[in-house]
């Protein structure tokens, strides 16, 4: 098992104010069903990503050593066990939720929705150009079609949860997840230091981690290049 370099403390507070503007502007154009349970989340939710971001603002989290390899993760997929370490040769969206996770949740809706929009921000443009894509490990040439996989690791302790969750936000479902055990979950928040909340990351062919916490450009980047 692989365990997590420590590279110290990385202030985050210009990253921080960035999520929280998109954070904010995923709420407000957030529609939900008429349900005083929903809109109750929904409000909830909003809170939570201010408090998380204004204090992510002023105080530094520890991140990954970038380019190292990651942690080891295995997880129950179409009712086969996969690992991280079996996707080598792609590049891994990897992101950890749960349905008491505000952020972590608005986290799956914004991969859900770039994946399926299909468009580019600043991508390729339906060309075979290539683009840079800046990590903090340093920067790599993305051609067109390449090979990207979207794993979202759920921690919920209920599944008929999750999957209700997973068809009332519409999101990807092949591309979901589950681990349920108490023991596993804290070993993986140990491991990708997410003691204060959970966080996705960006997994390179290699296996290292590239990136934690990408942003809507990042991620837009990347997940527009397959």
């Amino acid at each position: 098992m692989t365990s997590m370099p420590k590279i110290g403390k990385e202030t985050e507070g210009l990253r921080a104010v960035e999520n929280m503007f998109y954070n904010i502007k995923s709420f407000l154009n957030y529609e939900p069903q008429q349900d005083v349970m929903k809109k109750t989340m929904i409000l909830i939710a909003a809170f939570a990503i201010l408090f998380t971001s204004l204090s992510a603002a002023v105080d530094d989290r520890r991140v990954a050593a970038y380019g190292k390899e990651a942690p080891a993760v295995v997880v129950e997929r179409n009712g086969a066990r996969q690992a991280l370490e079996a996707l080598r040769g792609k590049w891994v969206v990897l992101s950890f939720w749960s349905t008491t996770d505000p952020v972590s949740r608005l986290t799956q809706n914004r991969i859900a929705s770039i994946v399926k929009s299909g468009n580019s921000h600043d991508g390729n443009n339906g060309n075979d150009a290539e683009i840079e894509f800046k990590t903090p490990a340093g920067v790599y040439s993305l051609g067109n079609k390449t090979k990207v996989e979207v794993l979202s690791v759920n921690f919920d302790q209920s599944e008929p949860l999750m999957k209700e969750i997973i068809s009332i936000d519409n999101l990807l479902e092949s591309s979901q997840t589950r681990v349920n055990s108490k023991e596993e979950i804290k070993r993986l928040c140990d491991a990708f230091e997410m003691n204060s909340g959970l966080r996705s990351f960006i997994i390179d062919p290699e296996g290292k981690l590239v990136m934690a916490d990408p942003d809507e450009e990042a991620l837009r980047q990347l997940l527009a290049s397959r």
